[in-house]
């Protein structure tokens, strides 16, 4: 008891099966979710700073409508990343004053986010033009179909 034989395995039923696969595709769809949710916020972070590296981090959370902490957290994470450097202002007497840069590594992620989110923009509106496209062919549909009957 308490291991699991490849035995059982290939006893489950295809329903089993199935729902298991059904898991998986909703833990993967929640996973890129999720990856998506933080690219984006790194993309917008990466575009902010390199239009505006003075930028304190309580700028970017108002602008970006992002917490605080969370904007502190994805900074520490792009400067992990190698995306970015962070400076600190050495003569000014204001300690929190940062420096964001973009690395050559950041602005090339920068531009990589900027053509995958192109691509995904490209995407919808190509989605919601054939739903209007279809949606035209059935209100005239509907239209013919009410001009017969009378």
């Amino acid at each position: 008891m308490g291991y699991f034989s490849f035995k059982h395995y290939i006893y489950l039923s295809s329903e089993h099966c199935s729902n298991i696969e059904l898991i998986i595709d909703k833990c993967s769809n929640i996973e890129h979710n999720l990856q998506m949710k933080i690219n984006q916020e790194q993309f917008q972070i990466l575009r902010k700073v390199s239009k505006k590296p003075s930028s304190s981090q309580r700028e970017l959370a108002n602008e970006l409508d992002i917490s605080l902490g969370k904007i502190n957290f994805i900074l520490n994470e792009l400067k992990k990343k190698g995306l970015i450097k962070i400076n600190n202002f050495k003569k000014n007497r204001n300690k929190v004053g940062y420096l964001y840069v973009l690395t050559p590594k950041g602005i090339a992620e920068k531009t990589k986010l900027t053509i995958n989110f192109m691509k995904i923009k490209m995407r919808e509106y190509d989605e919601l033009k054939n739903e209007i496209s279809d949606s035209k062919e059935t209100k005239e549909d509907v239209d013919n179909s009410i001009s017969k009957k009378m």
